[in-house]
């Protein structure tokens, strides 16, 4: 009979189900993905997506268009900011359609909200127009309820870029306290939080001084010797 000597997930939410199916929890460990964000932020473009609307409140999402990122509540938050806080403001959608129903509704809703000018699909987007989107944007917003790891955040912390976040699944470990996260989806209350990160400066320097303080644990250093230190679970603490 086999022995897995180690197992590792991405983030601490992998890992404590790696452990909830019956692996050691002293064999596992966390190895998070190694994300090139410094290789993305040297892409430069003369004008992206969000390039006609500069002078405006930009929200961003980054992530495939499929149910469990919940871009309908996305839509509805946005609607109670865009109709209610601040009409000059616009939001911005990042990724490839996955699930042509769940296209259909999000259309649907859209059209509902009448919110065609200030909502933008962009669909899958080449690596320099993804950097001018997280360097043109205001904040990030989040409202995914399943994430195994979130690599937009990572990316969103290391353009710094507010990250606004609903805290299910991995995303509270990969934050670690830093971003703004909330546990209800309270819109009204979501569309405030929004305003804030754009009026409040104070704020905002708060957040980012987090963010940057925990975009270290993702940087080539920290990852390499995260994996050094899973592999001596398996070598007996050999260098």
């Amino acid at each position: 009979m086999s022995v897995c000597e180690l197992a590792l997930g991405d983030s601490e939410f992998n890992r404590l189900e790696l452990v909830e199916n019956g692996f050691a929890a002293d064999r596992t460990g966390v190895l998070p993905i190694f994300i090139d964000y410094e290789g993305l932020k040297s892409k430069r473009v003369e004008s992206g997506p969000m390039a006609p609307y500069r002078g405006s409140f930009k929200v961003l999402f980054v992530g495939r268009a499929v149910p469990n990122k919940c871009l309908e509540d996305l839509l509805r938050a946005f609607y109670y900011y865009n109709r209610c806080v601040n009409s000059d403001s616009h939001l911005f959608l990042v990724g490839p359609s996955w699930v042509d129903r769940y296209d259909a509704q999000l259309r649907w809703l859209l059209d509902s909200f009448g919110l065609w000018a200030n909502v933008h699909f962009t669909g899958r987007v080449s690596d320099h127009d993804l950097a001018s989107c997280y360097r043109d944007a205001d904040v990030f917003l989040s409202m995914s309820e399943h994430e195994g790891f979130a690599v937009p955040l990572v990316e969103s912390m290391a353009f710094d870029l507010p990250v606004a976040a609903y805290s299910s699944t991995a995303i509270p470990y990969t934050l670690e306290g830093a971003g703004l996260t909330f546990d209800s989806k309270e819109f009204p209350m979501i569309g405030e939080l929004l305003e804030a990160v754009r009026t409040d400066g104070r704020l905002r320097e708060s957040v980012l001084a987090a963010q940057r303080n925990r975009l270290e644990h993702f940087s080539g250093g920290s990852v390499r010797g995260d994996l050094k230190e899973a592999l001596r679970l398996v070598t007996g603490g050999l260098p």
